[in-house]
């Protein structure tokens, strides 16, 4: 028995040591939802998850003579400036930034939607709903339909990769969709956003390019 309780002791030691040698969880983490491990995007690896597929594979891109590393995170992430890079688009690529208080794989399975509902309903196009509307709900939809004439519902997880850019505080998601907007140029032509965040000229006059997390 004195052996036994011997045994425990050391074990429950050893267990103790080693909680005690790993990091405190960041704010970032918290308020993000970021692993402090993670370098760069990744899968979340959730049985069923629809997002992790099309979660980008490289540890840098370049975009538009830009080299950006994506921000740590997974499909699990909110609070976040996400991109996304139209595969089938080779000279010049084009790309798609949106942010959102939700999860990436949420805001996937919208964008997702919304080339469903496109696909299944051409007059939606000539909707109130559809052409009054100042946001890019429709841009990945549209850029896929109209710019390459895809018809199956299967396109949309075919033709695109996305990523995060940016964890940010929700007070500051609408500056941060527009300074990476302007400075990636993806407003059209040259992209498939097809509305200014803010529909006001480029807030920022100075020339460094922050790529934090």
């Amino acid at each position: 028995m004195e052996v036994l309780n011997e045994f425990l002791i050391i074990t429950q030691s050893r267990v103790q040591l080693l909680q005690d040698m790993l990091p405190v969880p960041s704010k970032l983490g918290r308020r993000y939802g970021v692993n402090e491990w993670l370098t760069k995007t990744e899968p979340c690896h959730q049985e069923n998850c629809k997002c992790c597929g099309l979660i980008g594979k490289e540890k840098s891109y370049k975009i538009n003579g830009i080299k950006i590393k994506p921000a740590p995170g997974t499909c699990s992430s909110y609070n976040i400036i996400y991109i996304f890079i139209c595969k089938i688009c080779v000279t010049p690529r084009k790309y798609f930034i949106g942010r959102t208080v939700k999860t990436l794989l949420e805001q996937v399975a919208e964008h997702r939607a919304n080339f469903y509902r496109l696909l299944y309903d051409a007059s939606l196009k000539l909707s109130a709903d559809f052409l009054q509307d100042n946001s890019d709900t429709f841009s990945l939809a549209t850029h896929l339909i109209d710019d390459h004439k895809l018809v199956c519902k299967s396109d949309f997880d075919l033709s695109y990769n996305v990523f995060i850019l940016r964890n940010s505080s929700p007070s500051n998601l609408e500056v941060n969709e527009q300074f990476f907007a302007k400075k990636l140029g993806t407003l059209k032509p040259y992209g498939i956003n097809t509305c200014d965040p803010f529909g006001i000229p480029f807030l920022f006059k100075n020339t460094s390019f922050d790529l934090g997390p």
